[in-house]
């Protein structure tokens, strides 16, 4: 952690930023740069807020023993976000003795323009800018489709490179008058080049660069954790076509808890309602538990699927008939190779539970790997995918990263990525989901917004 900002001082933006870098690297720069590792080796906690309008806040420290705290939008794009991080880490620099920043992009003093400015070198120092963009220069400027390229090097959004190679440095072919340089780029359609040409829509090495240096806490208020919950229990049984209404939930989980198998909704044709109240039990269980987890623990989870039903004992045992997945891109096992399949999970697991000096990155993909086999495995008549997803959920509780869900408005990205997994054996897509939802999760967890 860097200990004399005091040495941290200048009249320039673009100064200050090199300084920071200079400080960092010892030869060359790597880009994309990483914010929040700055930010974190400043000392600064950085946390993911559901904010309503902010982009950021900084909130200065109350003396010397206190830690300054950053907050940044969890509903912003990640070049956005990275962005807000730099912003903020100028104010951390420069203005923690006397600025209370809320990072409001119709709020555009000097201040805030200062540091926008150091956020822009940093990320995309000028040299740098210039340098790479040799390799696509034509009569020495570039084209809008070489900027696409050139923001993705950087890490940094297409507008923002757009904006910096076209008034900075100069270099940006065609008109680059502002209003009309807006249309252009409206009219270029960035997102849908990046297709074209093979670029992923985000970058899976920057929410890396988050994860790996978060703070995570589960310290949440039980109001926040039941409204979760319920909230989680909402969009995982509509991901499984169970049409209930959210203020539904509580009420079902309630009445079966309290009745059992004498609730109204302890029926045959309530087996969707008692699911419900299953799927409740297992996030109660995999919260507060201390047993052990393995592979086999799995049967545990089906266990308290069930524990509603009719017949509760029907929860608990393998599958002994084989089935399909509708719409899936794969066949799942048969039933007789399951439990040697469930054996050979367990090392794995245990490898990526055990692993002290593995970054969360790499935690998060080992758990996605093995949630996609788990998928594959299918182990159960029924309950699959919620029972896989509890157990994903339960390696996080593991390592005390928060529990994470699907909207059930994402669950065709959810799906596509396990069938691009399926396909090409690669977690990337799914990753990116995964360390999507734990920001949002624990953003909602905190209750806190703007």
């Amino acid at each position: 952690m860097v200990d004399n900002i005091a040495a941290y001082t200048s009249k320039n933006p673009e100064e200050l930023a090199q300084k920071v870098l200079q400080d960092f690297f010892t030869s060359s720069f790597v880009f994309p740069i990483d914010p929040f590792r700055l930010l974190s080796d400043y000392g600064v906690l950085y946390q993911f807020r559901e904010f309503d309008r902010l982009e950021g806040l900084y909130l200065v420290p109350d003396d010397l023993d206190d830690i300054p705290l950053v907050g940044i939008n969890v509903n912003r794009p990640i070049t956005r976000q990275r962005f807000t991080a730099a912003h903020e880490l100028c104010h951390h620099l420069k203005d923690r003795e006397t600025q209370l920043c809320p990072m409001n992009p119709r709020d555009k003093n000097s201040i805030e323009k200062f540091a926008d400015n150091f956020a822009a070198e940093l990320l995309m120092p000028k040299s740098e800018l210039i340098d790479y963009s040799r390799q696509f220069m034509d009569n020495n400027l570039v084209s809008l489709e070489s900027a696409l390229l050139i923001a993705d090097y950087f890490g940094v959004s297409f507008e923002a490179c757009v904006y910096r190679l076209a008034w900075t440095v100069k270099i940006l072919d065609g008109d680059t008058n502002k209003k009309n340089l807006q249309y252009r780029i409206r009219d270029f359609k960035p997102d849908l080049r990046k297709q074209a040409i093979g670029l992923d829509h985000h970058n899976l090495q920057l929410y890396r660069h988050i994860v790996d240096n978060y703070h995570y806490s589960q310290q949440q208020s039980n109001f926040y954790w039941y409204k979760f919950k319920n909230d989680f229990i909402f969009n995982e049984n509509r991901i499984e076509q169970l049409q209930i209404e959210e203020e539904e939930v509580a009420e079902i989980v309630t009445d079966l808890r309290l009745r059992k198998q004498d609730s109204i909704y302890c029926q045959s044709t309530h087996q969707p309602f008692i699911e419900v109240a299953g799927h409740s039990d297992m996030y109660d269980y995999i919260s507060t538990t201390r047993d052990p987890i393995t592979s086999f623990s799995l049967l545990k989870l089906s266990q308290l699927f069930y524990k509603y039903s009719p017949n509760p004992d029907a929860g608990g045992f393998f599958r002994t008939t084989n089935n399909y997945v509708a719409n899936s891109k794969f066949e799942t096992l048969d039933y007789s190779q399951i439990p040697g399949s469930i054996r050979d999970l367990n090392l794995p697991i245990q490898e990526a539970l055990s692993e002290v000096n593995m970054s969360i990155s790499e935690f998060i993909q080992k758990c996605a790997l093995i949630h996609h086999r788990i998928t594959v495995i299918h182990p159960f008549l029924d309950g699959n995918g919620r029972i896989s997803r509890a157990f994903l959920n339960w390696m996080f509780f593991q390592k005390g990263l928060p529990p994470i869900y699907i909207k059930h408005e994402r669950k065709f990205d959810y799906f596509n990525a396990l069938g691009t997994l399926d396909q090409t054996r690669s977690p990337i897509s799914l990753c990116q989901i995964l360390i999507e939802q734990l920001l949002v999760s624990q953003a909602r967890l905190s209750g806190k917004r703007d």
